[in-house]
């Protein structure tokens, strides 16, 4: 949450809000080995799912505006991009010199 992180004063340089596009956390989501024991003791897991799905792409879209508010970068990840390209974007947005990157 942005909001807390601006409370310890962190600097913009320092922080970054990494979100998924919707189709990309459920895509994901769907994958992993634990989300069935989640939903198996709702009456419906398939609309159980979609609950949860929606619940999180609204939380991810509040802390995009809360940082784009308190004037920390965003950026959203529909998984297009190699992670590299990915790394190299959060390192832009960080302003990153490059004996500070990591190698993916």
């Amino acid at each position: 949450m942005p909001h807390l992180v601006k409370e310890l004063e962190c600097q913009a340089s320092s922080y970054l809000c990494l979100t998924p596009t919707a189709d990309f956390q459920k895509k994901h989501y769907r994958q992993r080995e634990w989300v069935p024991y989640v939903l198996e003791g709702t009456t419906n897991p398939e609309q159980a799912f979609e609950n949860w799905m929606q619940r999180d792409i609204l939380f991810a879209q509040m802390v995009r505006k809360e940082a784009m508010k308190l004037g920390y970068p965003s950026l959203v990840t529909d998984g297009s991009q190699p992670e590299n390209q990915t790394a190299e974007e959060v390192a832009r947005l960080l302003k990153l010199s490059n004996k500070n990157r990591i190698n993916i």
